[in-house]
């Protein structure tokens, strides 16, 4: 019985050590993004009013660091519980369906992002086989469309974290907690 705690422990701290690696490389991801948007945007509206000149690809940029940016940000949201979800069902049940319908619910939604990958994988090798490249940076578009296999992959990172985590911080009352946090 001591062999499959410290096996259930093993998993749990790898899990853990997991989470922390996904955490940093989401930090630096967001950090870098954001401020890619933000100094492209800056400067545009410097380059534009200032000097009466602009960029051709300041808007592609700062839209495409953006939405990166907010994809990451949508991993960090189902690390720290704040996704989108239907939480008023599930507290009709018991701790034990409840804890159920939410690895229920992870697993479909673990299951989505699978299928968005590889929908989203399709669409970058159909761009790379067009060789569609952006009028506005002369960049290749699959370059841009691999975001969302990349999004996909950090959030199916973060659900599989949530469906083999602890049971004790998978309850509602967790939920429940993080989002009276979040009003404070």
């Amino acid at each position: 019985m001591k062999k499959k705690n410290k096996t259930q422990k093993n998993n749990f701290f790898s899990l853990s050590k997991l989470d922390k690696v996904v955490f940093k490389i989401e930090e630096y991801l967001i950090i870098f993004f954001t401020s890619v948007a933000l100094l492209t945007g800056c400067l545009q509206v410097i380059f534009r009013y200032v000097f009466n000149w602009g960029v051709t690809w300041s808007e592609t940029a700062f839209v495409i660091s953006t939405i990166v940016a907010m994809f990451i940000a949508g991993s960090r949201a189902i690390r720290d519980d704040q996704h989108i979800s239907v939480d008023v069902f599930v507290l009709l049940f018991r701790k034990k369906i409840q804890n159920f319908l939410i690895k229920l619910s992870y697993s479909l939604f673990l299951i989505l992002c699978i299928y968005y990958f590889f929908a989203g994988l399709e669409f970058v090798k159909f761009s790379k086989i067009m060789d569609i490249i952006s009028p506005e940076t002369g960049v290749k578009e699959w370059i841009f469309y691999s975001t969302i296999p990349f999004a996909m992959t950090l959030f199916s990172i973060r659900l599989f974290l949530k469906i083999f985590q602890n049971k004790s911080e998978l309850s509602m009352d967790r939920k429940i907690k993080n989002f009276t946090k979040s009003d404070e």
